[in-house]
């Protein structure tokens, strides 16, 4: 399935002790209509407060009841702020997380002076002083390619992987509205957050877009500058081919 949400009031998709998930909403609803435990694999681990436009989940069920009317009964039953909006039945061995080829997320920076409440739960309102685009996107495209994203992680994420291969990496300005538009098979945790911490430095003019190698060089998290908040980050789309030979990390 294809899920929409809003991760505001959530504390990420991925089931936690303290609960209040989107993996915990979406379980708990499909078992009341299947009528057995349900585990629902999410194909992104998004972070608290962080949204969704194309989060890909998977499931299996022994029930036979007719994909649409499960998922007409799973959108009856889920909260305003969460949505199964595709679905469709996988082949065997499918799996939401393990099948992928590509991620997508996306950043939003409002850059008007007064933001509007409907776009306040969504953008990192950012307009005080000038923002050069230019420079955002020369260091943007410094981090396309193989590197060791240790730099750019979360401090607790010891045993990750920390190289990644980054496939697409810009930004693109749609008025007031700006959007960092980054794909790569896996990220690091809080890798996009921290990426676009560090790009916003060089648009202010408080780094060069060249400080981008020296801070992968380092790996270290210190080298880099303070995370960007989270409420302007989307899980955009999820890829199921090789972004090599499609144009799917470039959507």
């Amino acid at each position: 399935m294809v899920l929409e949400y809003q991760g505001t009031r959530y504390n990420g998709w991925q089931t936690q002790p303290h609960g209040n998930t989107v993996q915990d909403v979406v379980e708990s609803r499909l078992a009341l209509i299947l009528n057995h435990p349900v585990r629902v694999y999410g194909a992104g681990r998004t972070d608290r407060g962080v949204h969704a436009r194309g989060q890909v989940a998977s499931l299996e069920t022994a029930n036979p009841m007719e994909l649409e009317r499960m998922f007409r009964g799973l959108n009856a039953l889920l909260p305003a702020d969460v949505a199964a909006v595709e679905w469709a039945e996988a082949a065997p061995g499918f799996h939401a997380r393990h099948s992928a080829r590509g991620r997508e997320y996306c950043y939003q920076i409002w850059r008007g002076r007064v933001c509007s409440p409907f776009h306040h739960p969504f953008v990192h309102h950012l307009y005080r002083r000038p923002l050069s685009l230019e420079a955002m996107n020369e260091a943007a495209a410094r981090v396309v390619g193989r590197h060791d994203f240790t730099s750019f992680c979360a401090a607790d994420s010891a045993g990750e992987d920390m190289v990644k291969d980054v496939h697409f990496s810009r930004w693109e300005a749609h008025g007031e509205m700006w959007h960092y538009r980054v794909s790569a098979r896996s990220f690091v945790h809080h890798m996009v957050r921290n990426l676009v911490g560090v790009f916003i430095e060089v648009g202010l003019g408080r780094r060069t877009p060249q400080d981008i190698d020296r801070i992968l060089a380092a790996r270290a998290r210190r080298a880099a500058g303070p995370m960007a908040p989270a409420q302007g980050l989307f899980l955009e789309r999820v890829d199921y081919e090789d972004p090599a030979t499609s144009n799917g990390g470039e959507a």
